[in-house]
């Protein structure tokens, strides 16, 4: 075997592996967006969850049958923040705006209470949206899936 076939060899692989890098760039990509949209998706469950065992406990002002509307302003606190504190957001942009509260009394006739907590949240790409520019190369578009978590629990 002379050089040149080494040397046309090592052509050939170069130009394989420039034909191959925008898939494996792509895969690379989606599966760390799939990881980060799950990671987000997970964190926003447990706090709904949190945020309506917080308001099923505290809806009412003492033994009365009156809403506290502290408790419920605390409750979207708690989903967003993760405490009753106004601290950073555990998920990026996102605000208490995006968390909704309701108290539903007597739903089932059996004299129970319920409250729900949905909270509503845009998925944003990584920044720069590189997934978007690797789909765009094969003629694609990108997403922002929309999460909508929410929690019911009985009034305690």
């Amino acid at each position: 075997m002379n050089s040149s076939y080494f040397k046309k060899m090592q052509g050939y692989a170069i130009v394989e592996f420039i034909v191959v890098l925008p898939v494996l760039l792509l895969l690379l990509l989606s599966t760390a967006e799939v990881g980060r949209a799950l990671y987000q998706y997970n964190i926003l469950t447990q706090s709904a969850r949190n945020s309506v065992r917080y308001y099923a406990q505290n809806v009412y002002l003492g033994s009365s049958r009156i809403p506290n509307p502290v408790s419920e302003e605390n409750a979207k606190k708690l989903a967003i923040y993760g405490s009753v504190r106004n601290t950073n957001s555990l998920i990026a942009d996102s605000t208490v705006s995006d968390v909704t509260t309701i108290l539903a009394e007597n739903v089932d006739n059996s004299g129970n209470d319920y409250v729900t907590v949905t909270i509503n949240y845009k998925f944003i790409l990584l920044s720069g949206d590189p997934l978007g520019a690797v789909l765009q190369l094969f003629g694609g578009t990108t997403f922002s899936p929309m999460f909508n978590i929410s929690a019911t629990m009985r009034v305690i």
